[in-house]
This record gives structure tokens, sequence and C-alpha cells, in this order.
């Protein structure tokens, strides 16, 4: 398990494919009434990412960049991290609420009120705060996999938030990458990175 962060390349497109998967089984009985039994509490992603170009170049080695990260990970084999733009930070996110003698809580992120899910593989941990008020990076600490645990317990009732950002842990999708090459210094293709926010990957 690598905590390598794939680079960033100027070439990477706007057309970028974010698919969140579950996997559900579903029975149905002769009626047509259906039992369905979820197996995953959290989604497994998958990113397509599509390159207009990947320079060649003394100055520019995007395309070496690329094929040095993926050789170096085995294709598939080994995970790295991820940090995908428009899903990597949480802005004054419930992680909780105090009850007076629970001091452990784990950050989360989350898609609007109905839905969230575990962070753990931090990026930073800008503030964590009790009621809206900052409270002193002395009064916690925050594991490797995103468990804050408080040296007192924080009240009854009281709200606690964070600010921050995280990566995914990822792993390129496919054992095969092929990237066409369209003038003298110039690539360009795709890939598939699958991912989740969790260890699962």
């Amino acid at each position: 398990m690598s905590n390598l962060i794939f680079p960033t390349f100027a070439g990477l497109t706007w057309d970028k494919e974010y698919k969140a998967s579950f996997n559900t089984i579903v029975q149905t009985a002769v009626s047509g009434k259906e039992i369905r039994i979820s197996l995953m509490a959290s989604p497994i992603y998958e990113f397509n990412l599509t390159f207009d170009f990947l320079r060649n170049k003394v100055n520019a080695k995007e395309w070496q960049t690329l094929y040095n990260f993926y050789l170096a990970h085995k294709g598939s084999f080994d995970s790295f991290l991820f940090d995908y733009a428009e899903d990597n930070t949480a802005a004054n996110q419930i992680i909780g609420v105090g009850t007076g003698s629970k001091t452990q809580f784990q950050l989360v992120r989350g898609f609007g009120a109905d839905y969230v899910e575990s962070v753990y593989h931090l990026k930073i941990v800008t503030d964590i705060r009790l009621n809206g008020t900052v409270t002193s990076a002395g009064n916690y600490t925050v594991s490797s996999t995103g468990l804050v645990t408080f040296n007192t317990a924080p009240a009854n009732a009281v709200s606690i938030t964070w600010n921050g950002g995280f990566y995914y842990r990822a792993r390129f999708t496919e054992d095969n990458l092929s990237l066409s090459q369209f003038c003298k210094t110039f690539f360009k293709g795709g890939l598939s990175i699958t991912a989740n926010l969790s260890n699962k990957i």
C-alpha cells in the first residue's frame, strides 16, 4: 500500500466520469415482491480520466511521469492516494454530537444532509470546532485513519465539526495502460482509477 499521490497533468480534460457503485442482492418473489440485501456500507468509486495531451519533452516529461507511476504500482496491484479536486475537502462537516462521555469520533464527509462516509486518508485537518468555536489542537489527537480522540469528552449536545482535506485510496482499474502518440513529442489517451474513501482498496 503506497502513499504516493497520483500526479497532476496539464492535459487532463474536464470530461471526467465519476461513478459510485454498491453491491446489492435483489431477490424477487413470484408475486413481484422484492427483498434487498445491501452488502456494502460505502461505495466503490470509479474515475475515468482522459488526457488530451501528455508531453514527452526535456522540460515536460508528463508521458514518462505517468508511465513511471503506473509501472511503479505494477498496474492494479499496488494502491496509492488520489486527490479528486471536485471532492477533496470538508467544510464545517458534522462528525458527531457530544454526550458528555464519548471521546472518539470518526472524520466523515457528506453529500448534503442524507449521506456521510468515513474519511481515512487525510491531507490536512485545518480545525475542529465545538458549537462553531475552534478548539485547540492540543485538546485532541487524530489517528492515521481519521479517528479523533478528545482528551476530555465534549459536553452533552455539543455539535462537533471539522474542516480539512482528504484523499481517496485508489488503484488503477486495469492491468494495462495504452497511450497514443499523435505527434513527435505528444501522447494522448485515458485510464480508469478505482477508489474508496476508507481502506477497501
